[in-house]
């Protein structure tokens, strides 16, 4: 295959994203927590009953990425796992792409 690369390669390639990522994202000032508006209804979703999570404004996805980050670090944490999760997204739709040439 034309696009066939070794998996080195691909690492290389999520490591370069990766970098790429973390270096933007902090030349912006993106790796600081920033508490806005709607940030209490992300970080006190109402996981207790199945009733109040349906009568929720916001889906459980992101509050619960929140609460797995804050359970096994801080909440300081999550500007950079927001960049991994971007930069792996990436990386397969790169990958992707390449292999369909």
């Amino acid at each position: 295959m034309l696009f066939e690369t070794a998996p080195v390669n691909r690492c290389f390639r999520f490591a370069l994203l990766a970098c790429l990522g973390f270096l933007y994202a902090g030349l912006l000032g993106r790796l600081t927590v920033h508490l806005v508006n709607d940030s209490p209804s992300y970080l006190d979703y109402p996981f207790g009953s199945l009733e109040e999570s349906f009568l929720s404004i916001r889906t459980p996805v992101y509050p619960a990425l929140l609460r797995l980050v804050q359970a096994f670090g801080s909440l300081q944490w999550i500007p950079s796992v927001q960049v991994i999760v971007h930069v792996l997204a990436s990386w397969l739709l790169l990958e992707e792409l390449m292999r369909r040439g």
